[in-house]
């Protein structure tokens, strides 16, 4: 009966009709009235998880993996349906399937605790291998783009917009600006661990009405990375003005140029963003600047860079602001299990006030059982603090 179950249905109607027999069965088996309820709780928690697992799983063709989930469930049922049929007067199996409904409790928990958590790890390597696959190839196609001449292939140096919701920046915003704003300073750096929300920031401060009005359309954008190929920046920062690339000789002859390009644009202010640049790379900003009038770089860094005119400190979000960040995330607006507050609090908390760290863990337990966001929890509490003292 149960493989017949298997083959015919889906995961999620095997698992709502466990859900109704557990339902009919507590208001006529009052034998086993407490029992019953706990599992319903148990599985009403996992209901919004058990509908991704069957759509995900279906898109991905892996949904041979919850064959086991299955056979737990399909013997749920029938185990279920039989405790309607127990006699009060019989002691003996009243103690003997009290415990086997405990034991299908135990059973649907364990899955999604150690096989479901199991097989997130190995999907979360198959997606790091795969992004670092096509991050290998990007790389290979940004080599191949940046050795033609005057192709237009290199992308746009146009300020992207700033991802989603932005909180908690008001005064890095207020002072960044003022920066901006303030003669002899040509290099500034917001200085931040990963995933803190420099880039965000800066793309936020480009946004601002004042900020455009100076410098009009002469706001570029480079990301640097760890290891930045400075062939191809410079050709893509020497097709700004028309699109088309000059012969240069060498990278002495290419910064000639550069000089000289964004010295006819210097009509205007001019604003260079380099994002992402990494300790060791702060040559790479000495080659960029240049003797120009309201010539400013504003560089992003997940390091200290002391060695430049001013650093602004990037700072945790305040308590409100991570907490109003991180509920989109984590709870579904409906059918969202009840996670007691405390647990929330913690979870929060061992993010630090880092914007990605809230939008990361949030996502990963939208939906989730209590027992995962304790897990959680815990794992979280034993990280080291993200933040340098030094900054």
């Amino acid at each position: 009966m149960a493989a017949a179950i298997i083959e015919g249905a889906g995961l999620g109607i095997v698992f709502t009709e466990l859900v109704t027999a557990v339902v009919e069965v507590t208001k006529t088996a009052t034998l086993f009235g407490d029992v019953l309820e706990e599992l319903e709780s148990t599985l009403l928690s996992i209901r919004p998880v058990i509908k991704d697992i069957e759509s995900l799983n279906k898109v991905l063709g892996k949904e041979h993996e919850t064959k086991q989930l299955m056979e737990i469930i399909c013997k749920g049922q029938k185990l279920v349906r039989k405790c309607s049929k127990i006699q009060r007067w019989n002691i003996f199996k009243k103690t003997c399937y009290a415990y086997k409904l405990q034991g299908l409790k135990d059973s649907l928990e364990r899955f999604c605790q150690i096989d479901m958590k199991t097989q997130q790890t190995r999907d979360i390597k198959e997606v790091l291998c795969e992004v670092k696959g096509i991050g290998l190839e990007l790389r290979r196609l940004s080599s191949k783009e940046g050795s033609g001449c005057g192709n237009g292939m290199l992308g746009s140096c146009n300020v992207p917009e700033p991802p989603g919701k932005v909180l908690g920046f008001d005064e890095p915003l207020k002072e960044l600006k003022l920066k901006l704003f303030e003669d002899g300073v040509s290099v500034i750096v917001v200085s931040g661990p990963r995933g803190s929300g420099k880039t965000t920031l800066v793309k936020e401060l480009c946004r601002d009405e004042q900020v455009k009005g100076k410098f009009r359309d002469n706001m570029f954008y480079i990301t640097v990375s760890k290891a930045p190929n400075m062939e191809v920046i410079l050709q893509k920062l020497l097709q700004l003005k028309d699109n088309t690339m000059p012969e240069f000789q060498g990278e002495e002859d290419a910064l000639n140029h550069l000089e000289q390009n964004l010295g006819q644009m210097a009509t205007s202010p001019i604003l260079l963003i380099l994002d992402d640049v990494w300790s060791g790379s702060e040559s790479f900003v000495d080659k960029l600047k240049f003797s120009l009038p309201d010539y400013k770089i504003l560089v992003t860094s997940r390091f200290v860079l002391p060695r430049f005119d001013f650093t602004y400190c990037l700072k945790p979000l305040n308590d409100d602001d991570t907490m109003t960040l991180f509920h989109p995330f984590a709870f579904l607006q409906n059918e969202s299990p009840y996670i007691p507050d405390d647990i929330v609090n913690q979870i929060v908390k061992s993010c630090e006030g880092l914007p990605l760290g809230l939008e990361v863990v949030g996502r990963s337990l939208c939906g989730q059982p209590v027992a995962i966001w304790k897990n959680r929890a815990n794992q979280l509490s034993k990280r080291p603090s993200t933040f340098d003292s030094n900054c």
